[in-house]
């Protein structure tokens, strides 16, 4: 009797189960069958919306079209060149600041600074549209200064410092490498601007202090390593003196078996060890003095004429469409909800 019951038991907990998985899998095909009607519903009522105003968005894109047209026939033509620099001595922030500052110059109208800035004439200032001035990103640079960064702070602040945010939080300013645009109505008067972008950066005591002060550790680095390798050399003719000698007493003394000749070999062979860190230290301090014998390095000068900004998201015949056409679809999608609402009102 207690086996018919355990057994009956059984069936009914085993239909539960069934059951239950029937319920789940009958609600998730369910949800993704609302989910696909939902999606095409959305579509539809886009076409019908489409299709209802298609005839109003062609006209003003139309009208836009023939506007952005007319605007570009009567501007005049941009023209853009780029340099790019490598700060030195802290003064990234100084060249971002500057590049700012005659950006804004030329946003409120006063070419009678930008002409003094750059000495050059006022139609050459009023001929300037904008300046820009971006990092080149080097992901290499930036493991290297995350390293350093690692090894200079504490190690259970390391741990929750990623690479992802110190790249986030990682200063513009700061990179190795940056690129100034210049854009302007004339397409040679880039060439003219250059000394002074440089100078107007290198013109500051605190940087010449600093590069004075790293020119004299260079030089104190220099000396002595040359000295090092002075004194490298005259070990090195001191050990073949000693190797002469030991020579010698072997020819007189007949063929014996010399353990100080090969402590001199050690000795040699560690010479030229160090003689080889030496020389590195020496081409790693030459490189040194060749990327920072300037405040600002300039990698790359302007092109000596600027080359035309031809792309099509510069030309007002393609953006003023665009815009208007937008803001056309945001008055109509208004239009349609607000009918939308008034309708549900009525209906309660």
């Amino acid at each position: 009797m207690s086996d018919n019951t355990s057994h009956k038991d059984e069936e009914i907990d085993l239909s539960q189960l069934f059951t239950f998985i029937g319920d789940g899998i009958k609600g998730f095909v369910d949800f993704i069958k609302n989910l696909i009607f939902g999606l095409l519903n959305i579509f539809l009522a886009c076409l019908l919306f489409l299709r209802k105003h298609i005839i109003k968005l062609m006209i003003v894109g139309g009208l836009g079209g023939a506007i952005g047209f007319l605007l570009d026939y009567i501007a005049e033509p941009q023209y853009e060149a780029s340099m790019v620099v490598k700060p030195n001595y802290e003064s990234g922030r100084q060249l971002y600041k500057n590049i700012s500052f005659y950006d804004e110059l030329i946003a409120q109208g006063n070419t009678k600074m930008l002409s003094e800035v750059f000495h050059i004439s006022t139609e050459e200032a009023e001929s300037l549209v904008s300046f820009e001035i971006q990092p080149v990103i080097n992901e290499n640079y930036l493991l290297s200064t995350y390293d350093e960064f690692l090894s200079s702070i504490d190690s259970t602040i390391a741990l929750n410092f990623d690479y992802e945010s110190y790249k986030d939080n990682f200063p513009e300013y700061s990179f190795s490498q940056h690129e100034i645009i210049v854009v302007s109505n004339s397409n040679n008067v880039f060439i003219k601007l250059e000394k002074d972008i440089v100078s107007n950066v290198v013109d500051n005591n605190y940087f010449k202090r600093l590069e004075e002060s790293e020119k004299e550790l260079l030089d104190r680095n220099q000396q002595y390593l040359e000295s090092s390798l002075s004194e490298i050399d005259s070990l090195r003719s001191v050990y073949k003196d000693v190797l002469l000698l030991e020579a010698k007493k072997e020819s007189v003394q007949g063929t014996s078996i010399n353990m100080g000749g090969e402590k001199d070999s050690s000795n040699e062979l560690k010479l030229f060890s160090e003689e080889q860190k030496v020389n590195k230290r020496l081409d790693d301090l030459s490189r040194s003095r060749i990327l920072q014998s300037e405040i600002l390095n300039i990698v790359s000068n302007f092109q000596s004429v600027g080359f035309e900004k031809n792309s099509a998201m510069d030309k007002s015949m393609i953006r003023f469409p665009l815009v208007i056409i937008s803001l056309m679809l945001l008055v109509l999608i208004g239009i349609e909800l607000n009918h939308y609402l008034i309708g549900l009102g009525k209906k309660k």
